[in-house]
């Protein structure tokens, strides 16, 4: 399959004490399709509720894993790539390897290839046949 038809997941983190990051959404992206990030749930199809978004933040694009755009749509406290806040209202083109945040330091949006999220899968499975397999062990020498 070529590498622009294939969709990405998109995870929203948010930094906790300590630097640690959890989870709170996640979307499957579509390629060329324009999504609207935004703290409204009328007015962006990629609503997520944090205060420091606007209704309307910011669009995305995504064309391929070297390819994405975002605009920042003159949202109050801006968006990011790489920790350097970009210009409101103009295209800028990242990667899937980039960081982007929204509205401050404090989130981070990964986005993952199809590729990419089946090896984490596959790795996931081995894990637990290892656990299940060292618990079976233990049992058998009991």
């Amino acid at each position: 399959m070529e590498d622009s038809a294939r969709r990405i997941t998109m995870i929203l983190y948010i930094l906790n004490e300590g630097d640690v990051k959890e989870p709170k959404d996640k979307w499957d992206i579509i390629p060329n399709k324009l999504y609207t990030i935004g703290r409204s749930k009328k007015e962006s199809n990629l609503p997520i509720d944090e205060k420091l978004l606007s209704r309307k933040h910011a669009e995305l694009i995504y064309y391929h894993a070297k390819k994405i755009m975002v605009r920042d749509l003159d949202s109050r406290n801006g968006t990011y790539i790489n920790k350097k806040r970009i210009e409101p209202l103009k295209d800028t083109y990242f990667t899937i390897k980039d960081r982007l945040s929204l509205g401050n330091e404090n989130n981070e949006i990964v986005f993952i290839d199809g590729k990419e999220e089946a090896k984490s899968k596959d790795s996931e499975l081995e894990k637990k046949e290892r656990i299940n397999n060292d618990i079976n062990k233990s049992y058998n020498r009991i």
